[in-house]
């Protein structure tokens, strides 16, 4: 009717050459925890501030819930990036934010542990993503922001064909303040997987 698929959210899984996307499962907890605990330095640098819970078991089944539940009515897909070789946590990515009717188009984000970082991994993962989108999803935008200090964001982004936009005052509140993002889109009609 409306020309868009609803994926079950358990059932989406994209693989690259290196690396595996799926949702989050609850057993993924401890992987998760970790990973996020011994980058938390880095990611409250870049992202919202963290509730105090952030690291607990409570706040991650939310986290799976709300993923599930977004992914059910096709508004936001959550995925973590595993190593295809060993299966290793390494980050996440979200697909969020769906606007459907005239926009067709979601927002993107992305997080990764920094012993990950500099391999190619989240550009890999961005570009499934992507894909899943237009194809899959038949979206026609996606919009991405990063900090404007965020080269290597910059650099995932540029590489997948997303073209700056522009920049935006006070765009996002990160770790308690208000910050000026960079503005990335890609549309449909430029995605080259």
């Amino acid at each position: 009717m409306f020309g868009w698929q609803v994926f079950a959210p358990k059932s989406i899984v994209l693989s690259g050459m290196s690396i595996v996307l799926r949702p989050p499962r609850r057993r993924d907890y401890q992987e998760w925890s970790a990973l996020r605990r011994r980058n938390q330095n880095i990611l409250r640098a870049r992202e919202p501030q963290w509730p105090p819970d952030a690291l607990t078991r409570r706040y991650y089944r939310r986290y799976v819930r709300e993923y599930r539940l977004a992914a059910r009515y096709a508004l936001g897909y959550g995925f973590l990036v595993f190593r295809a070789d060993n299966s290793q946590l390494m980050g996440g990515v979200h697909l969020t934010q769906i606007r459907r009717g005239a926009a067709q188009m979601g927002t993107l984000g992305y997080w990764l542990g920094e012993e990950f970082q500099g391999h190619g991994y989240m550009r890999e993962a961005v570009a499934l993503v992507c894909d899943f989108a237009f194809t899959e999803l038949a979206l026609h935008r996606l919009e991405a922001a990063c900090m404007l200090d965020n080269a290597a964001s910059q650099t995932v982004l540029t590489v997948n064909g997303f073209a700056h936009e522009g920049q935006a005052k006070n765009y996002l509140q990160i770790n308690g303040h208000w910050v000026d993002h960079e503005l990335f889109g890609l549309g449909s009609e430029d995605w080259a997987s």
